[in-house]
C-alpha cells in the first residue's frame, strides 16, 4: 500500500542498505592491509628522499640548508621537491594499483552480500510455491548470482563506491541536480530584474 511510512521505511532501509555496503567494503580493505599501503609507500619515498639528498648537491638544488631539512619532512613540503616527487613516482603507482584491486576486493564482497540479502527471501517464496528445497536452492543461488552480475558487470552497484573511482554519487547528483535547476535559476533571476 502507498503510504509516506512505507515510502520512510523503504528510504531508510536503502539508506541502512548502502550504509552496510560502504562497510563491508571498507572492513574488507582495511582487513587486507589497504590502509597501510600508501603509508609504507610513502615511507619508502620518503627514505629515498632522505637517501637522495645525503649528498651536498640536493641541498642546493633544494635551495635550503642542512639544518632546515627536519622542517622541511615534518611540514611534509618535501614531497613538493623535484627530489621528492621523483621519490614519490618510485613507489605510490603500485601502491594505488595495489589499493585499487582492494578497494574492487571490497567492493565484489560487499556486492555478493548485498545479492546474497536480498535473495534470503526467493528461497522461501519458492518453498511457499511448492518447490522442494534443493530446487528452491538452486533458483535462489541462480537469482543470487544474477544480481551479482548485474550489479558488477553492468556497473550498477558501483556508483556507492567512492573508492573505486568512478560513479561518485554525491558528484554525479549535484551534476543533475545543477542541470535540473539551472534553468529555474535562470527563470527566477529574470522574474527578480523584471520586478525590480
Amino acid at each position: 500500500m502507498f503510504t509516506f511510512e512505507n515510502i520512510g521505511k523503504l528510504i531508510a532501509d536503502v539508506a541502512n542498505q548502502w550504509g552496510q555496503q560502504q562497510l563491508i567494503a571498507k572492513a574488507v580493505r582495511n582487513l587486507a592491509g589497504g590502509k597501510t599501503i600508501i603509508q609504507e609507500a610513502n615511507s619508502k619515498a620518503l627514505a629515498d628522499f632522505a637517501t637522495q639528498i645525503r649528498n651536498e648537491k640536493y641541498f642546493n638544488t633544494l635551495g635550503i640548508l642542512p639544518k632546515e631539512l627536519p622542517a622541511l619532512v615534518s611540514s611534509g613540503r618535501w614531497a613538493e621537491t623535484a627530489v621528492g616527487k621523483a621519490s614519490l613516482a618510485k613507489y605510490m603507482p603500485q601502491a594505488e594499483k595495489s589499493l585499487m584491486k582492494l578497494n574492487r576486493l571490497g567492493a565484489d564482497a560487499s556486492l555478493a552480500y548485498m545479492a546474497i540479502i536480498s535473495n534470503t527471501d526467493v528461497y522461501d517464496s519458492m518453498l511457499k510455491h511448492g518447490a522442494t528445497k534443493g530446487e528452491a536452492a538452486l533458483f535462489a543461488l541462480g537469482s543470487t548470482i544474477g544480481m551479482f552480475s548485474v550489479d558488477r558487470f553492468l556497473n550498477l552497484g558501483e556508483y556507492f563506491f567512492d573508492e573505486l573511482g568512478k560513479g561518485n554519487v554525491t558528484r554525479m547528483v549535484n551534476k543533475n541536480l545543477d542541470e535540473i535547476t539551472k534553468p529555474w535559476l535562470q527563470q527566477a533571476r529574470q522574474e527578480v530584474a523584471k520586478g525590480k
